[in-house]
């Protein structure tokens, strides 16, 4: 018969394979999201949420061990708020930034590539903007939350609104009003 007991408490030696397995998990996932992310947020589909939600469940029993415990489960949330404190200090401070997917109305193929991104991904998102064709757009922008930005030609843009789009200063002088 079990004991409360063997639900509650944690050996040195297990509370030890929590908080390390929890921590390579963690970062595993980090860096998964990192790479995937974009993909993930772009294009919301069943594959991608599947996918969302398998990760963080082997994530999650991974780091528990063969028996959850009430122990083990709060070393595993402690592991992981004080890794993003410490990777949040630590990442440079333009991770988040948006992506130019579309330039005076061509697909930029080689941004897609890097985001692991397809031209039916990037059409999908327009067409939820609303949008048939890239005709009359200046700049499509993908946000770091996974929105699409739409700037028609013509829209009066300074150069502080695109500071933290990636590559900015690599557009074209006549996309702005200085």
């Amino acid at each position: 018969m079990e004991h409360i007991d063997d639900h509650l408490r944690l050996s040195a030696s297990s509370a030890l394979a929590v908080v390390v397995t929890t921590a390579v998990m963690y970062l595993l996932l980090v860096w998964l999201l990192h790479t995937w992310g974009p993909r993930l947020l772009a294009n919301p589909s069943s594959h991608t949420t599947a996918t969302t939600v398998v990760l963080g469940a082997v994530v999650g029993r991974t780091s528990l061990g063969p028996t959850p415990t009430l122990e083990g489960g709060v070393l595993a949330l402690g592991t992981v708020l004080v890794l993003m404190v410490i990777l949040g200090r630590w990442r440079p401070r333009r991770r988040d930034r948006a992506e130019v997917i579309v330039l005076d109305g061509a697909m930029q193929d080689a941004t897609l590539r890097r985001l692991g991104l397809t031209e039916g991904d990037v059409w999908s998102r327009l067409r939820q903007a609303g949008r048939g064709s890239l005709d009359g757009l200046a700049l499509v922008l993908l946000e770091p939350s996974g929105a699409v930005t739409l700037l028609p030609r013509g829209t009066t843009l300074h150069r502080a609104a695109l500071l933290d789009v990636r590559d900015a200063d690599r557009l074209p002088d006549r996309l702005f009003t200085d």
